[in-house]
């Protein structure tokens, strides 16, 4: 054990004697080798000359059947001509940073943050290039299913409104500004009280009571107040909002307008009744 810790001493640089060339090039090696992230060398012509664990962990090849290649089979996507346009940028000078869409060995998608930079010698001379990648697969598809999720509740014909537990108003699709009258610039950020008549108001600490239950609401048929003043018969249905560790931080809302049905409910009740 006490052998061990003069070795692990040495080569932390932590006795007095420096670290010989050949310990820092050991330690730099043992450093790459167990770095979570992809890091990638090209020669001047773009050949893969080096491939670290975390880049066969991300990308699913092993230093045998990746090095001598290009990376252009780990970006399929971008052709040839961006790549060593991409690398003449950094021959000028530039550290390269963005974010690529890669494919693995099993032919499954990987989204990468990456930064290439010039690789030098001793002597200072340029003698390759450097990529260091990480995964961001999680957040970009995070990315794709908000959007779609967007342009969902966009193009809804209900009235689609977000609002945190204590009412205020988080988002407003166009159907919420047909329905109630309001922008979304008038909206977002006011009480939803805004559009609810002042008789109703218990209605609304009900429904709030419920939702941080985790209680969803189903077709809950009331009334709301247009900007106008004009009062209509929506159906509701609320569904809590939950944060990545499950916590209830708001609530989403549909409305549907029914005031054409409850019209006709009542035109047949008068006629019953008649």
């Amino acid at each position: 054990m006490a052998l061990q810790d003069e070795q692990m001493m040495r080569l932390s640089g932590t006795k007095n004697a420096p670290l010989s060339p050949q310990e820092q090039v050991q330690l730099q090696a043992t450093i790459l080798e167990n770095i979570t992230e992809s890091v990638v060398v090209t020669d001047l012509t773009g050949r893969i000359t080096y491939w670290n664990t975390g880049a066969q962990a991300l990308f699913g090849y092993t230093w045998e059947e990746i090095v001598g290649k290009t990376p252009a089979i780990l970006y399929p996507d971008r052709d040839e001509h961006q790549l060593a346009h991409d690398l003449q940028h950094v021959l000028d000078g530039q550290d390269y940073v963005g974010e690529w869409k890669g494919r693995r060995k099993d032919a499954r998608t990987v989204w990468v943050a990456i930064k290439t930079t010039l690789l030098r010698n001793s002597a200072g001379e340029v003698i390759g290039f450097l990529g260091v990648a990480s995964d961001i697969t999680v957040r970009k598809e995070a990315e794709v299913t908000r959007r779609r999720l967007a342009a969902i509740v966009e193009s809804s014909n209900d009235a689609i409104v977000g609002k945190t537990l204590d009412g205020i108003i988080t988002s407003w699709n166009t159907a919420a500004e047909g329905l109630f009258g309001y922008s979304a610039g008038e909206a977002i950020g006011k009480h939803i009280t805004l559009v609810i008549p002042a008789e109703r108001y218990q209605e609304e600490e009900e429904i709030i009571g419920k939702l941080r239950q985790g209680i969803r609401i189903q077709h809950y048929e009331t009334v709301r107040l247009r900007k106008d003043g004009r009062r209509i018969d929506v159906s509701l249905s609320i569904s809590p909002i939950k944060d990545e560790t499950g916590n209830i931080i708001g609530a989403s809302k549909i409305a549907r307008d029914i005031s054409e049905r409850k019209e006709q409910e009542r035109r047949k009740d008068e006629f019953i009744s008649m």
